[in-house]
C-alpha cells in the first residue's frame, strides 16, 4: 500500500474527534433566563412572606386566647360562685416532679373493701354496711401528668370507684331562741348514701372547690401527717343556706358543707372523696396563729353533727376511708 499524502489527510479529516458544543437558540435563552428569574422571585417572595404568614398566625392565635380569656371572665364575674384549686392555693407541691414521658401506669386493683393502687399504699373501706356499686378503675388510665398552667384551665378529675352505704337518718329540730337542736331516735330510718372516689394524674391541678361569692362562704385547707410519703388532709367548703324558713317566716341559719379528704402520692397522682350535708348554725372561720388544726377541725367535728354529739359527718368520712401502706 503506497503512503499517499491526501489518502491519509482524507481518512483523518473522516474520523477526527468531533467537538462537543450546545447548540441554544435565542428563543430558548430567553425562556430559560425568564424561568430562573420567575423561581428566583417565588423564592425571595417566600422567604418574605413565610415569617409574616407565621407572625399572622401567631397574632391571630394570641387573639383568639385573648377572647377566650375574656369570656371566661366574664362567665365567672357573672356566676354566684368561683373556681378554686384550693391544693394549688393552698402552696401544696409534690415531693418531685416525675419524667411525665416515662411515667409508669398504675396498676390498681378495687374491691369490696379495698383500693389497691400497686405503689405500696392501699384505701381501705370501714364501714359494716357497705358494698361496692361500680368499679371503673378498667376503664381508666392512670399514670402522673404534667399540670395544666394557664388560668382558666378546665378542672378534669375521673371516678375511680362509687361504693354504697345504708345509714340511719335521724329527724332533727332547731329551737331559733335556745338554738338548741334535738334529734329523734324514735323516727330514724334507713337511707342509701353514695360515695365516689375520684382519681387525678395530677390532683394539685385538678381538685376544683365552686366556692360561693358572698362573704359568709369560705373554705380552707387542713394538711394532715404523711401517712408514708403520701401527703394527706381535709378541706371544707362552706356557704349560707337561705331556704329555711321558721313559722314566723324568719330565716334560720343553715350552712351547707362539704368535706373533702384527700391524699398525694409523691408523683402527684392523687385521689379524694367527699360529703355534703346542711347543718343548722353559721359557720364561720377566722385565720388565728393559737388555733392549732387540731383545734379547728374539733370545731367543724361539733358542727357538723349527725346524731346528738355521738357521730358527725367529718368523723365519719374521716374513718370510713383510711390509707394504709402495704405490708410485704
Amino acid at each position: 500500500m503506497r503512503n499517499d499524502p491526501s489518502f491519509s489527510k482524507e481518512f483523518d479529516d473522516l474520523f477526527k474527534k468531533i467537538k462537543l458544543r450546545i447548540f441554544v437558540s435565542q428563543k430558548v435563552k430567553i425562556i430559560f433566563i425568564v424561568g430562573v428569574l420567575l423561581l428566583s422571585g417565588i423564592l425571595l417572595v417566600s422567604l418574605v412572606l413565610l415569617p409574616k404568614k407565621i407572625e399572622d398566625s401567631l397574632s391571630k392565635f394570641d387573639s383568639v386566647f385573648d377572647t377566650y380569656n375574656s369570656q371566661m371572665k366574664e362567665l365567672n364575674d357573672s356566676l354566684d360562685y368561683k373556681d378554686i384549686l384550693a391544693l394549688r392555693e393552698k402552696g401544696i407541691k409534690t415531693d418531685y416532679k416525675p419524667d411525665y414521658k416515662t411515667a409508669k401506669v398504675y396498676t390498681t386493683e378495687v374491691t369490696n373493701n379495698t383500693i389497691n393502687f400497686g405503689n405500696g399504699y392501699s384505701l381501705k373501706v370501714n364501714n359494716s354496711n357497705h358494698s361496692l356499686e361500680k368499679d371503673f378503675s378498667k376503664e381508666l388510665e392512670i399514670k402522673a401528668i404534667e399540670g395544666v398552667t394557664h388560668k382558666y384551665q378546665v378542672a378534669s378529675v375521673d371516678t375511680l370507684a362509687t361504693y354504697k352505704f345504708q345509714l340511719t337518718k335521724y329527724l332533727d329540730d332547731y329551737d331559733q331562741a335556745t338554738q338548741k337542736l334535738t334529734f329523734y331516735q324514735d323516727t330514724a330510718y334507713k337511707y342509701d348514701n353514695y360515695v365516689s372516689v375520684y382519681i387525678s394524674g395530677n390532683i394539685i391541678d385538678n381538685l376544683n372547690l365552686q366556692v360561693m361569692k358572698e362573704d359568709s362562704a369560705f373554705y380552707e385547707v387542713f394538711p394532715m401527717p404523711k401517712i408514708g410519703q403520701v401527703q394527706t388532709g381535709l378541706i371544707v367548703n362552706t356557704a349560707l343556706s337561705h331556704s329555711v324558713l321558721d313559722e314566723t317566716g324568719k330565716e334560720i341559719p343553715k350552712t351547707f358543707v362539704t368535706f373533702y379528704k384527700y391524699w398525694i402520692f409523691p408523683d402527684g397522682v392523687g385521689f379524694y372523696v367527699q360529703q355534703s350535708n346542711h347543718f343548722y348554725g353559721t359557720l364561720t372561720y377566722e385565720e388565728d396563729s393559737q388555733n392549732s388544726v387540731k383545734d379547728n377541725l374539733n370545731e367543724l367535728d361539733k358542727f357538723s353533727q349527725i346524731f346528738d354529739g355521738t357521730q358527725s359527718m367529718l368523723n365519719w368520712i374521716n374513718h370510713t376511708f383510711e390509707l394504709e401502706v402495704n405490708k410485704e
